[in-house]
C-alpha cells in the first residue's frame, strides 16, 4: 500500500481509463487517497460509489468548459457570477465526497488592476461562504 501521504490525481494517471474506472486502477496500485480535477462531469451517484473506499484530498472546483479553453473564473472580471455558482457547486461535491479542499482556479487572465481586484474580490466572497473546515486552494 502507497502511504496516505501521496495521493492519485485521476484526472492525469491512468489516461488510458474512463474516468471511473481509474479508481479501481488507483486501489490496485495501492493508492487510498485520490485528487479528482473534473469531478464533477461525472455521474454523481456514480462518482461517489466510487470513492467512498478513498480518501478524496482534493477537487477542484468546476472550471468551466475545459475544451473551449476555461481554467476557472476567479480572476476574470465579469465573470464573477460564474465564479461564484461554480464555487458553490464545488463545495457541495467536496461535502459530498468528504474533501477537505476546493481548489478555485483562476482562469487565463491578464495581471492587472481589475484581473487582480476581481481576483480578491472573488476569493474574499469564496471564503465568506466556505463551510467551516473547508481549505480553499488557488
Amino acid at each position: 500500500m502507497i502511504p496516505a501521504r501521496f495521493a492519485a490525481n485521476l484526472d492525469w494517471l491512468y489516461p488510458q481509463l474512463n474516468y471511473l474506472d481509474r479508481f479501481a486502477a488507483a486501489r490496485a496500485d495501492g493508492f487510498v487517497c485520490v485528487e479528482l480535477q473534473q469531478a464533477h462531469l461525472e455521474d454523481r451517484a456514480e462518482l461517489l460509489a466510487r470513492a467512498r473506499d478513498f480518501q478524496v484530498v482534493l477537487i477542484n472546483a468546476p472550471a468551466g468548459d475545459w475544451p473551449h479553453g476555461d481554467r476557472g473564473f476567479a480572476a476574470l472580471p465579469g465573470r464573477e457570477a460564474d465564479f461564484r455558482e461554480h464555487t458553490l457547486r464545488g463545495f457541495e461535491l467536496a461535502s459530498q465526497l468528504g474533501s477537505p479542499v476546493v481548489h478555485l482556479m483562476s482562469g487565463i487572465a491578464d495581471d492587472g488592476p481589475d484581473t487582480r481586484a476581481t481576483w480578491l474580490a472573488n476569493l474574499a466572497w469564496a471564503a465568506s461562504q466556505a463551510p467551516d473546515g473547508l481549505t480553499l486552494a488557488v
